[in-house]
């Protein structure tokens, strides 16, 4: 009898362990860059000064340019385009570090086959207007781009 107790007591041990690990992957996956419709919210430059916005933000920003811009992430590579110009900038990226909080990616932007610049992109989850949202901040040539998804 004690045989029987002690092998269910280490299978549903053994369960529980697998539920838990696999919950946090699934957490884990939610920073992923991948995993997101990414929104373009706003772009500042080295000084601060909010440069570019998209159009729900003008009013916030009067003095930047609205920005209409579609984004994709797959298999490393992030792409982003501009509606209005069709120009079209694609950036590789890897992880670099991770913990419970946030992601840390390496973001390269290849302007030719010489050129290119690099830089950082952190995933986290913040709070805006007192929603929580997913946030993806890249920092690339002394500008940083904000993008967001709601979460839901």
């Amino acid at each position: 009898m004690l045989k029987k107790t002690s092998k269910t007591i280490a299978l549903v041990l053994s369960i529980l362990i697998l539920v838990l690990l696999c919950g946090c992957n699934m957490e884990k996956a939610e920073l992923a860059i991948d995993n997101h419709n990414w929104t373009f919210r706003y772009a500042q430059n080295s000084e601060g000064e909010i440069i570019y916005c998209n159009s729900e933000n003008k009013d916030l920003y009067e003095n930047a340019e609205v920005l209409d811009l579609w984004n994709s992430a797959k298999g490393g590579v992030f792409m982003i385009s501009d509606n209005n110009t069709q120009d079209t900038f694609a950036f590789t990226y890897k992880m670099n570090k991770e913990n419970e909080d946030a992601f840390i990616y390496d973001f390269v932007y290849t302007k030719d086959d010489v050129n290119s610049e690099t830089g950082v992109a952190v995933v986290s989850t913040t709070k805006e207007n007192g929603n929580n949202e997913y946030t993806m901040i890249v920092t690339i040539n002394g500008y940083s781009i904000y993008f967001y998804e709601s979460i839901k």
